[in-house]
């Protein structure tokens, strides 16, 4: 018997019989739950005392203590919106706080200080978290909202996407496509650590994949920036995201088990001795396969991970949090089932895994920091064989590892003046063996067969400053810069960054931004050749300005332009009508160029336009309409369009909570059809693969994206613990979205690869 059958078993015992006792629990149930927490001013991340705390809609409330710290009891279980309040400080309100019964529900909050109010002016309660230093086209989650957004499968990016600034190629993979970049622009960080890629079976030359790795769960928030962010990150092109674990209970231990698509998994949490800190963990194991045999599919994959995360506090002003996400992933694919989807067959196995430790200490008033220390490893082995002649096509050995230093620290030097600063560095240490056979490359040149074997020892540097300054009160401009050095070729950078936000009244705010941000080359594709190691970095000018409107304190409308010029892009001259940042896309994997330049240009702009509200009565929802456009220039001097380019993009989110038992959730997508490429059908038909005209490159369209995901959840009560059931529908309406046109190699002809169809799920978690 696998360990699989056996992990599920007891899993399935485990729930059934926490299911049954919370059965007779609910004899006696409880309805009411305690909330925890703390409140720190945003910039310093002092804890603030004497801030009125208060649950909306009741009488129930406290003050914080010295730390800041506050205590509210006897509180009915369901969804709650607190209300922050000081004379010293703005407003704040966070909504979807779930409480639960029998349990204390943490909940930290974070406080800008007042400016002096102009004439006329009102003062709004501020339901949308921010930065200290957050302008642009910057948008919060929390837990809740990612965890019941149906479609999103519990993934961060499958959230995300539902924004107009990211492109609609692909259901299956969550690569983050932001204003016309590619897949390999955006950065993620986990508590001060940089994670490179936040997914089960990572994509080379991406950093998406087809399932999410991060434990929703553990998450208190998350912050993404689709443009124009500040000097304190770098490396990418696109986007960041700005990720934070939660404390675990430094009260009593909490436990969960769920079973889902996704998985089965077991999480708990609970105090360190004295209370001085908490901890928490998670083990998940794959269910998907179930379903894949259910459909039919002999694509089957298997995955697991791991995370933690130990909180411990050293005195008052100094913390330690000791941080882990691993994960292991298996699938192979039958030679009969790649040739229906078009693929080659073969297996994959790999592995991933980041761990490290975030020291943060407070400076009293003055200010804080925060250094880390991290490890992330990355292993890689597959073979793929052609489809049709049975051949070894591709064998992939590759391990990638980094040690990482950063540094983040802040300075409130007066009440108008505020100091960033910090460092990065990274020692890489990486090897690549690659075996590619002899082929036709997508333009039907031979290619005769390639072996790679290379080291890479190497070192990333970075440093980086900032000084917010407020005028007049209601006008705040930051300025800064970074410097970057990569050691491999010895380049360096210094990039300019500058972004302000414009109070024009309680209800309007003017914002913008500009800077120049790089990123360097994979070294995989560095390593390629040797005339691939001084090619210049890729460089992207952002210019954004935005305009956003409070129509309640709940609800916020925010308009926002945007232009993105590329410099030094690669280009391999052997295929001039193509964009090698772009080809993971249509190839659904990178491929090897014996010869690049580094001259090519690109373009994007767009227009987005997005309504957000937040659950302060029920109702929540998040709406977004987009136009854009996204070119390149190839290496024959002809600009044509990115694959990434949707065109048109509009998107709605939300749901209603009518109660504390029921809810009930919707999402709905529209995209214009991104451009592609028509196969040279009698090419591919004499070289028994796929071969693109070269003459009409990405001249066609697919089909317009659209598609309907509808979600139910129901709510349990108990003494002590609850359960929750959802059931949800991919794709109501069943609409026949096409993914990719194939060359289907026994038939001899092009072959249409569809999107997800209408797919029923269903899921359960129990909290105890």
């Amino acid at each position: 018997m696998s360990f699989k059958v056996i992990f599920f078993a007891i899993f399935i015992s485990f729930l059934l019989v926490c299911t049954t006792w919370s059965q007779i629990e609910s004899k006696r149930e409880s309805s009411r739950g305690a909330i925890r927490g703390k409140v720190i001013d945003i910039q310093t991340k002092a804890p603030i005392e004497g801030v009125s705390v208060l649950i909306s809609g009741t009488k129930i409330g406290a003050a914080t203590d010295k730390n800041g710290e506050f205590h509210l009891r006897d509180i009915k279980v369901g969804n709650v919106v607190l209300l922050f309040r000081s004379i010293a400080y703005e407003p704040v309100a966070i909504p979807d706080i779930v409480v639960k019964p029998g349990r204390t529900v943490f909940v930290d909050a974070e406080m800008k200080s007042t400016t002096i109010k102009l004439k006329g002016m009102v003062v709004r309660t501020d339901y949308f978290s921010s930065n200290a230093d957050e302008i642009g086209n910057n948008i919060s989650f929390s837990k809740e909202e990612i965890r019941r957004s149906p479609g999103s499968f519990g993934d961060i990016s499958r959230i995300v996407n539902v924004l107009t600034s990211v492109s609609k190629v692909d259901d299956i993979y969550n690569a983050l496509l932001v204003r016309g970049g590619s897949a390999l622009e955006n950065g993620y960080y986990l508590d001060n650590i940089e994670i490179p890629n936040i997914n089960h079976f990572p994509i080379k030359g991406s950093s998406g994949g087809p399932i999410n790795l991060i434990n929703i769960d553990f998450l208190k928030a998350v912050n993404f920036s689709a443009g124009g962010f500040p000097a304190e990150y770098g490396d990418r092109l696109s986007s960041e995201t700005d990720l934070e674990f939660r404390e675990g209970n430094r009260d009593e231990f909490n436990g969960q088990a769920s079973l889902d698509l996704s998985g089965f998994s077991l999480e708990s949490e609970g105090p360190l001795p004295k209370r001085r800190g908490s901890w928490l963990l998670s083990l998940r194991h794959s269910s998907i396969d179930i379903l894949a045999h259910a459909l039919g599919y002999d694509v089957v994959p298997d995955y697991s991970d791991m995370q933690w995360k130990i909180s411990y506090d050293i005195s008052r002003s100094n913390n330690l949090s000791f941080i882990g996400v691993g994960g292991k992933d298996y699938f192979d694919i039958s030679r009969d089932e790649a040739a229906e989807k078009g693929l080659d067959w073969g297996n994959w196995k790999g592995n991933e895994f980041t761990a490290g430790v975030n020291w943060r200490a407070l400076w009293g008033r003055m200010g804080y920091s925060n250094t880390s220390a991290s490890l992330v490893s990355t292993k890689l082995n597959n073979r793929f064989f052609w489809t049709k002649s049975g051949n070894l096509e591709s064998e992939t050995n590759s391990a990638e590892r980094a040690f990482q230093f950063r540094n983040s620290s802040a300075f409130a030097i007066s009440s108008h003046l505020f100091l960033k600063c910090g460092f990065d560095t990274k020692f890489i240490e990486n090897r690549y063996m690659y075996f590619i056979g002899r082929h036709y490359d997508y333009l039907g040149h031979s290619v005769q067969e390639i072996r790679i074997d290379e080291k890479a020892k190497t070192r990333k540097d970075a440093a980086f400053a900032s000084v917010t300054i407020r005028l007049g009160h209601q006008f705040n401009l930051t300025s800064g810069g970074r410097y970057e050095y990569f050691r491999y070729n010895s380049h360096s950078h210094l990039s300019a960054r500058i972004s302000f936000d414009w109070v024009l009244s309680s209800l309007l705010n003017l914002n913008g931004a500009f800077g120049d941000y790089y990123q360097t080359l994979p070294l995989d594709l560095l390593v390629q050749a040797p005339g691939h190691r001084y090619l210049k970095e890729p460089m992207a000018r952002h210019y954004i300005l935005g305009l956003g409107l409070s129509l309640a304190d709940d609800t916020r409308l925010k308009l926002e332009a945007y232009y993105k010029d590329y410099h030094n892009m690669p280009l391999d001259p052997t295929q001039p009508e193509l964009y090698i940042l772009d080809e993971v896309l249509y190839r659904n994997y990178p491929s090897i160029h014996q010869v690049i330049r580094d001259n090519g240009r690109a373009r994007a702009y767009g227009c987005e336009l997005t309504l957000q509200k937040k659950m302060a009565r029920g109702l929540y929802g998040l709406a977004s309409a987009a136009l854009s456009r996204s070119r390149y220039r190839g290496y024959d001097g002809v600009w044509r369009r990115r694959v990434v380019e949707n065109g048109i993009l509009f998107g709605v989110e939300g749901g209603y909570r009518p109660n504390d038992k029921w809810e009930i959730s919707l999402r709905w997508i529209f995209a214009g059809g991104p451009p592609y490429t028509p196969f040279d059908e009698n090419l591919s038909e004499r070289y028994g693969g796929e071969i693109i005209d070269r003459n009409n490159v990405n001249t066609l369209d697919y089909p317009d994206y659209h598609s309907l995901n509808v979600r139910v959840d129901r709510y349990f009560n108990f003494h002590g613990s609850n359960l929750i059931l959802y059931a949800s529908v991919w794709n109501v309406y069943n609409r026949k979205n096409v993914l990719a046109y194939s060359w289907d190699v026994d038939e001899e002809c092009v072959k249409i690869n569809y999107q997800i169809g209408f797919l029923p799920i269903a899921g359960i978690k129990y909290e105890f």
